[in-house]
Order: structure tokens, then C-alpha cells, then sequence
């Protein structure tokens, strides 16, 4: 899918610390309470309570980094690699992918995925991306496999909604 022509400008870059109020702002709005992520408020908790310093923590980790989606001056969308401290788990990011509602189906997430594909490689840390993606989500899932993304297991009852349980499905991308 090409980006929309509904999409005057698109730029794609990474975060900085003066990103900061601006990446709680969306996350409060379109992140954490969203009913089609499988994030809780304990995966966001950490990006909300971002303290002077935490981002450039964050980002100054090994293989982590966070992009953000831009049209004009608002944030549309976001990506979030976090890889673990240890050595031996170092070389797996986990990715967290939000797109505001109003910006879906425009191939913004494509242009978030393929990009943070592409800073994985250039980092040469992250040899791996894992994600999760709720069962019911068929057009999340479709971009993933066609971006080389391949099932590796389901995680039943994962997530419950007003009651309602949805199972997530595991993805990975091999990045070398």
C-alpha cells in the first residue's frame, strides 16, 4: 500500500528529549486506553512518566529507540523498540506500534515498520523484532506478514475488554 494522498506531509524521524511532553500527549490519547492495542497501562506507564533524562535513557540504551510519525507539528504515530539489559536477550527488540484512528489505512504504519526495520539494521543490535497483535485485528496482522513479520504462537485470553477476552498472536522479523 502507498501512502494516502490524504497525507500532506509525512516525516518519520527519531525522538528526542524535547519530544518528551509531546509523546505523553499522544500516548494519553491514543495509546493506552485504545481497544484495539494489546498494550496495558503498565507497557505505556513507563513512557508517561518520563522524568527529565528518562528518553535520552531510554534511547541511549543499546538497539532501543523510539520514532515518531509526524504530519505537521502532530504526532500520528509511534514506534517503540525496547531491548533487554542482559547480553544474552539483547539482541531482541519489542516493538510497540500505535497510529492515531483517524491516520489507519493510509500506510503510515508501513512507513513506521519498514523504517524502524531499517534503523534496527543500521544499529546492528536488534537482530530480531517481536510483536503482538490481538486476534481480531486482521489488517494489522496482514501488514505485518507483508512486511516479513511470521506467526509464532498465540497467547489465549491475553487481553479482556469490557469483559470480552481476545487472544494475541505473536509475531517475529529476523533482521540480518
Amino acid at each position: 500500500m502507498e501512502l494516502s494522498s490524504d497525507i500532506q506531509e509525512l516525516v518519520i524521524r527519531e525522538a528526542t528529549s524535547r519530544d518528551k511532553d509531546a509523546i505523553k500527549g499522544y500516548i494519553v490519547k491514543n495509546g493506552r486506553d485504545s481497544k484495539t492495542t494489546t498494550f496495558g497501562d503498565l507497557m505505556w506507564h513507563n513512557m508517561l512518566e518520563l522524568g527529565d533524562g528518562m528518553l535520552d535513557k531510554h534511547l541511549s540504551r543499546w538497539g532501543n529507540h523510539v520514532l515518531l510519525a509526524l504530519s505537521g507539528d502532530s504526532i500520528i504515530g509511534l514506534g517503540i523498540v525496547a531491548s533487554s539489559g542482559t547480553d544474552k536477550f539483547r539482541h531482541i527488540g519489542e516493538l510497540t506500534l500505535s497510529i492515531r484512528e483517524d491516520y489507519w489505512n493510509m500506510g503510515v504504519g508501513r512507513e513506521l515498520i519498514q523504517r524502524t526495520i531499517l534503523e534496527c539494521k543500521e544499529k546492528g543490535v536488534i537482530r530480531k523484532l517481536n510483536l503482538r497483535v490481538r486476534e481480531d485485528q486482521e489488517s494489522c496482522r496482514q501488514l505485518y506478514k507483508s512486511l516479513g513479520f511470521y506467526e509464532e504462537g498465540t497467547l489465549s485470553r491475553d487481553v479482556c475488554i469490557s469483559g470480552m477476552f481476545f487472544s494475541s498472536i505473536l509475531y517475529g522479523r529476523n533482521i540480518d
